[in-house]
């Protein structure tokens, strides 16, 4: 496959991740760079419909995997390989990352049968960087819960996002993931996180 650049902006509960994948995708166009700004679970109709059925349940970690890996597969094959093959820059709001924090690690899966369902689901296609934006859980929950308009995992319990929080930067740390602090202005978190993806662009 001709393959283009595949981007993941993760982070917890309000670390800004659709405002920041806003902001890369409009200034990465303005570049004349052929960019698609997507998100996971969702991304097509497929998809997105897979994602209403489940993201306000609350559910247990398997059941939330299996919803999660099919949301995956189907993005995979209708977003991901069809637009990494025209070349095209494909950034995401979320990815797998979540799915290792919330249902891996958090949810007390087997991380490792985890990664392999999650390498099936995704045709062993993986990224070209990984970005987290780092915000402390309190901060974060403040942030989402504002706009009134909250899912099943954003109502989950505190200690749930600190665990999350703090799987997100253990797996940054293991697998070379870059973080970006997401308590700075959010001026300094979308220059930062532009930059990083710039300097992927130039390396290639």
């Amino acid at each position: 496959m001709n393959k283009g650049k595949f981007i993941i902006i993760e982070g917890g509960e309000g670390s800004g991740k659709s405002t920041v994948v806003k902001y890369v995708t409009r200034k990465l166009k303005s570049s004349g760079i052929n960019v698609i700004a997507t998100r996971e679970p969702g991304g097509s109709n497929v998809a997105e419909g897979i994602r209403k059925s489940f993201i306000n349940c609350k559910l247990e970690p398997i059941s939330q995997l299996f919803c999660f890996l099919a949301a995956r597969a189907v993005w995979t094959e209708q977003v991901l390989i069809p637009n990494l093959k025209k070349r095209d820059v494909v950034v995401t709001d979320r990815s797998f990352p979540t799915t290792y924090s919330y249902q891996g690690i958090v949810g007390g899966l087997d991380l490792h049968r985890v990664m392999g369902l999650n390498n099936l689901a995704m045709r062993h296609i993986k990224p070209d960087l990984v970005i987290i934006l780092d915000v402390e859980a309190g901060e974060g929950l403040r942030r989402s819960q504002s706009t009134g308009d909250t899912n099943a995992f954003e109502r989950e319990k505190f200690s749930f996002h600190i665990k999350a929080n703090k799987a997100y930067l253990e797996l940054a740390k293991k697998y070379h993931w870059k973080i970006i602090n997401a308590m700075q202005p959010l001026e300094s978190v979308q220059n930062q996180t532009l930059a990083t993806i710039l300097n992927l662009m130039r390396s290639n």
